[in-house]
This record gives C-alpha cells, sequence and structure tokens, in this order.
C-alpha cells in the first residue's frame, strides 16, 4: 500500500513536469538547467495574477557556456513567438522563489563566493515582469578581503552598499563602510535585461567598492 502510495506521488510530480513542459516548450536547442544534484532550476506559480501557472526556468543552449532565464507568462504567452529571456552566465546553481508576489532568481558564481539576485514583479500597467531589485554579495578571500553587500531597490531608486573586513581580535567581519544613496535609472523589464543592463547595474555604487 506504501509503495502505490509512493508511487502515486512521483508519477503525478513528473506528470506536472511534462504537462509544464508541454504547456511551456523550451525554444529549440535549449535544454533545462540541472545543479549538481540533479535537481531542476524552474520554478511553477502564478506571477501574473491570473489565478493560472507560468513559468520561470533555467536552459542550457547546446554547446553553449552560458545559461539563459525563460519565462512564460499565461496571460501573455504565444507559443508563435519566443519566450522573454535573459543570460544569467553561468553559475553551480541557482534558486528560484516567489514570496509576496515577488519572483527572485539568485545565482553564485566561480567558486561561489560571488552572488547575485534578480527581483521581479508583475507590472498590472505594463502588462510584463518588472525588476525591482537587484543584489550583490561578494564573501572576498579566505581573509574575507573584499567582501561587501549591495542592494539596488529599483521601486525606491535607491541603492545601499556595505563593506566588510575581518576583525582578528573579534574573531568575526565589521563594517568598514556603510553608505545609502539614490541613483537615477529607467525602468527595466524581464525581456530588457541585456548584458549592457546588467552591466548598468554592476556599475551603481561601484565606486563604493574600491579599495
Amino acid at each position: 500500500m506504501k509503495l502505490l502510495f509512493l508511487t502515486s506521488i512521483i508519477f503525478a510530480f513528473f506528470s506536472q513536469i511534462t504537462n509544464a513542459q508541454n504547456t511551456y516548450p523550451l525554444p529549440k536547442g535549449y535544454t533545462q538547467h540541472k545543479d549538481m544534484d540533479n535537481n531542476l532550476s524552474r520554478l511553477e506559480g502564478d506571477f501574473d495574477g491570473d489565478n493560472k501557472k507560468d513559468l520561470m526556468v533555467v536552459a542550457t543552449k547546446k554547446g553553449a557556456d552560458e545559461h539563459s532565464v525563460f519565462v512564460y507568462l499565461s496571460s501573455s504567452y504565444n507559443k508563435k513567438t519566443p519566450p522573454q529571456s535573459f543570460l544569467i552566465g553561468s553559475a553551480l546553481g541557482y534558486s528560484i522563489e516567489m514570496k509576496k508576489n515577488v519572483v527572485s532568481i539568485g545565482a553564485c558564481f566561480g567558486n561561489g563566493r560571488f552572488c547575485k539576485t534578480f527581483k521581479f514583479r508583475y507590472n498590472k500597467n505594463i502588462k510584463d515582469l518588472q525588476l525591482i531589485g537587484y543584489d550583490e554579495q561578494n564573501f572576498g578571500n579566505a581573509m574575507h578581503e573584499g567582501s561587501y553587500k549591495k542592494s539596488v531597490n529599483l521601486s525606491t531608486k535607491q541603492f545601499e552598499v556595505t563593506r566588510y573586513e575581518w576583525d582578528d581580535k573579534i574573531k568575526k567581519d565589521r563594517i568598514i563602510l556603510n553608505e545609502l544613496k539614490k541613483f537615477t535609472i529607467n525602468n527595466i523589464l524581464f525581456k530588457d535585461l541585456t548584458p549592457q543592463k546588467i552591466e548598468e547595474l554592476e556599475k551603481i555604487g561601484a565606486k563604493y567598492l574600491e579599495r
């Protein structure tokens, strides 16, 4: 009986993934990204508030090093046109979650000591996902040199940069700089996240990260 119950759960799980793949097929030549534990980097949820399933998924094009993030909104997706996407780079793994109508995708690069998070919320007026936040965290080297956190709020047009250094006396990081500043930038939609736009986000507050 227990074996039958477990089999039913596994079948239902893979049926959901198969149904989503049929509803939201990846462009030709792409496969879903899997992390080191063989887990798919994807999230199903109602991103646009129409009580229907949407999908955000990380995929890799055959022969390419970088990964792309694709989003499928039930309110606007059309199989005749490619889904919205942006290049996120090549990370060890990705974390996609949704909290309070905000969809976030995080990624850590290299040896895992530099991480980025992009935060989106559906804009009912524009009828699209809009970038509302961008975060960076650098853990620095083994001595924590160069470690910092940067949070960019595109709704309030403010960013905060906090730099740290290791204090051997107290055996933990201490803050050596904290800046909260205003900045100017145009609204960025999911489909607008080109490498140039991401570079623009990286440059916000960059002068406060110089040692």
